[in-house]
């Protein structure tokens, strides 16, 4: 599954500390797993000298080497990919400067405000028998429901 493009969604004083049905994967025996791309634009952030992250409840909200974005020059936009188990999670972009120690806080202002978010989710289904992919559900959601 890739993610639309995220916008800026920052906070100031992020928190870590939530209480809500998200961050709980299904327990059921046919949860699926999908790999998932985390797209974030940056807009007019100063990215320089600086390290950006995403975390969630799909990773137990750490800021690692894996939850590290890399930016792509060919689409302007920052990536990474994660395997999440199906269900619902609640996830949010860090941003660390090289000198700033404390990575569990954000340097940078309340101004940047929530935005529209829209998702596209494809489920693919790989016949082993006829030896190709085929579209089994495609579904689109806002963050605004």
């Amino acid at each position: 599954m890739i993610l639309k493009r995220d916008v800026l969604n920052f906070s100031a004083s992020p928190s870590t500390n939530f209480s809500s049905n998200f961050g709980n994967p299904y327990t059921k025996r046919d949860s699926r797993y999908t790999e998932t791309t985390f797209q974030f634009d940056s807009g007019t952030l100063n990215t320089e000298h600086t390290d950006l992250f995403v975390a969630g409840d799909f990773n137990s909200w750490k800021l690692n080497k894996e939850s590290q974005l890399k930016y792509n020059p060919s689409t302007d936009l920052w990536t990474t990919r994660f395997i999440i188990k199906q269900g619902n999670y609640r996830y949010k972009y860090f941003q660390r400067n090289s000198n700033f120690e404390n990575s569990s806080s954000v340097p940078i202002n309340d101004s940047i405000t929530n935005r529209y978010q829209e998702y596209r989710a494809f489920v693919y289904y790989r016949d082993p028998v006829k030896n190709y992919h085929r579209l089994l559900f495609s579904d689109s959601f806002n963050s605004r429901k």
